[in-house]
C-alpha cells in the first residue's frame, strides 16, 4: 500500500495524491469491468 505525504491545510501534495488515487481507481474499475464482460 503506497503512502502519500500531503497536507490539506497547507495545500501541499493534495493534487498529486488525488491524481494518483484517481488513476489507481480508474485502472481497478477498468480491469474489473473487463473481467466481468461475457466472452464473445
Amino acid at each position: 500500500v503506497p503512502a502519500f505525504k500531503a497536507s490539506a491545510l497547507r495545500g501541499e501534495g493534495v493534487y498529486e495524491t488525488l491524481r494518483e488515487i484517481s488513476k489507481r481507481m480508474i485502472r481497478a474499475v477498468t480491469l474489473k469491468l473487463k473481467s466481468t464482460q461475457p466472452q464473445s
